[in-house]
């Protein structure tokens, strides 16, 4: 909004009605992401996921606790492994992301590297985590 300073009159503005629709959009997407569309409904839902991950935290470790391997030192994690070589395909996934979102891509690195370099060269912890090769 344009205000002339001597007279204090309106000389112009500009608006919603004159965002391009690009800007809309994303005005929009603002909007949904931060909450502020759908009133009470989205406040419910939100408290609801909310709370789903908060149980989910403290059931997760409660499930295994009661379900872990007594009598040895095996924490009791599956053996997994992601198919890489038989899935290029997931290969080049992982890979893409990896340099698109760099923060997920250093972290791979990172974990990877201490899965290499620590855990499977200590036999210690090799044997805890059940990574024995």
């Amino acid at each position: 909004m344009h205000v002339d300073r001597f007279g204090g009159q309106v000389v112009g503005s500009y608006g919603y009605e004159h965002f391009p629709a690009l800007a809309k959009v994303v005005s929009q997407g603002i909007a949904l992401h931060e909450g502020r569309r759908f009133g009470a409904v989205n406040m419910w839902l939100t408290t609801a996921f909310c709370l789903g991950v908060i149980a989910s935290c403290i059931t997760g470790p409660l499930m295994w606790w009661r379900h872990r391997p007594r009598g040895t030192t095996d924490i009791g994690a599956p053996r997994g492994r992601m198919p890489l070589a038989a899935s290029p395909l997931l290969a080049a996934a992982i890979i893409a992301l990896g340099i698109f979102l760099p923060v997920f891509g250093a972290s791979l690195l990172l974990v990877l590297l201490l899965d290499r370099l620590v855990i499977r060269r200590s036999p210690r912890v090799s044997r805890v985590t059940g990574t024995r090769t």
